[in-house]
């Protein structure tokens, strides 16, 4: 096996999905990639690869499908004796986010259901009931899911609190459940928000 490469594409935080993913397309990829090695990292691998372009498209690819944050960086590491052209080196660094659609965040005291990930979060504000868009780099954190009973449905649709068992009103849920029913909320401020 050779030790020649062009790129470093590396992950940080994957979770088997990104892997499966990753390596799905690295054997797919053709004889034009090959892969030199692979480290192991303190939080997630590197992947020495032979195609600069496959490792950029790669990680672009990663990001459509999973979001997460993208850095693209490159450095000299020689010169073509042909087209006397600089030789660059690209390292790809894909970093995942821990955040799934369907999942509820609690960005600054704004409460939102993930509708879609991408460039951006977009989830509907269950508090307005509007939707949202927010940068991946807010400082968001997943409210835990949590299952419990609907308590009742008038005159406000109420749930029981999973650690108090008080009822506790119940926001963005659908019209059409009944008493006694078994619902998944995450519980955030002394108010309940539906997950399923």
């Amino acid at each position: 096996m050779s030790q020649y490469y062009e790129a470093v594409l590396q992950l940080r935080h994957p979770d088997d999905s990104v892997v499966a993913f990753v390596e799905d397309a690295l054997a797919k990829a053709g004889q034009g990639v090959l892969v030199s090695h692979r480290r192991k990292a303190v939080n997630g691998v590197d992947y020495y690869l032979s195609s600069n372009r496959f490792a950029v498209d790669l990680g672009r690819r990663l990001v459509r499908r999973f979001s997460g944050r993208l850095k693209l960086s490159r450095r000299i590491f020689g010169r073509d004796r042909q087209t006397s052209r600089d030789l660059y080196r690209v390292t790809v660094l894909y970093e995942c986010i821990p955040i799934r659609q369907g999942d509820i965040l609690s960005c600054g005291g704004i409460i939102v259901r993930v509708s879609s990930l991408g460039r951006s979060i977009v989830g509907l504000n269950l508090d307005t009931g509007k939707r949202q868009f927010l940068d991946l780099s807010s400082e968001c954190s997943v409210l835990e899911v949590r299952p419990t009973t609907v308590a009742r449905v008038y005159p406000v649709l109420e749930v029981l609190d999973p650690d108090t068992f008080q009822g506790i009103e119940l926001f963005g849920a659908p019209s059409g459940l009944k008493p006694g029913q078994k619902v998944k909320v995450s519980v955030h401020g002394g108010r309940a928000y539906f997950v399923r």
